[in-house]
């Protein structure tokens, strides 16, 4: 399936879907925070706060207590061995100068696939970079899109008002975590729908 992605579609329904977990994402901080000195349990929370991304793609509400649902412990083996493989490879994409982000955006949908269609790690990276293939900048300049716009926003009202423009960061900064991982969701919803092509073409 041949998705088209576009900087505008990804800002207007990252910031959509965001906005409408805003309150979810930020409960479901405070829960995991609350929580993550429970030993066995905080591995559970600590995988469904990366499931965030499959939870507001799929229906676009979730609630905040499905991060202590028990299916978020069933894997986690699996689940931090593909922590490890992404962590060493943009660790050693470092040699080059814009490896980092190329790998950052490629291997992006890597948990999400993990979580959502069972893939085992090296399958969820590999379907990650095929379906991400085409898009890295269509992404990449969404991401820097949001940014940009963030920083005029402060910069405007610090103009106007110093302390105007340090209380206008503080919101924006709570608002940027709702919207990167709306537009991630987005983003995942889109090109997860070419996942099972994807997948057979990584397996001839």
């Amino acid at each position: 399936m041949n998705t088209q992605l576009s900087i505008g579609g990804i800002i207007q329904n990252g910031i959509q879907i965001g906005l409408k977990n805003f309150v979810s994402l930020i409960l479901a901080v405070i829960l995991f925070g609350l929580t993550f000195w429970i030993p066995y349990l905080n591995i559970g929370t600590f995988i469904a706060m990366n499931a965030l991304v499959v939870m507001m793609a799929k229906d676009g509400t979730f609630s905040p207590t499905e991060i202590f649902d028990a299916k978020y412990r069933k894997n986690f083996g699996e689940f931090f061995l593909l922590l490890g493989f992404i962590f060493m490879g943009v660790m050693a994409s470092y040699i080059t100068i814009i490896g980092p982000l190329v790998l950052g955006i490629a291997w992006m949908l890597a948990i999400p696939l993990f979580l959502d269609k069972d893939m085992d790690p090296l399958k969820a990276i590999r379907v990650s970079n095929k379906l991400t293939y085409g898009h890295k900048w269509t992404i990449f300049l969404a991401q820097i899109v949001i940014f940009v716009g963030f920083a005029v926003v402060v910069a405007i009202f610090q103009a106007i008002n110093e302390t105007l423009g340090m209380i206008i960061l503080l919101i924006l900064y709570i608002l940027l975590f709702p919207v990167l991982l709306g537009m991630q969701a987005y983003v995942y919803r889109e090109l997860s729908q070419g996942a099972d092509q994807a997948m057979q073409e990584v397996q001839q």
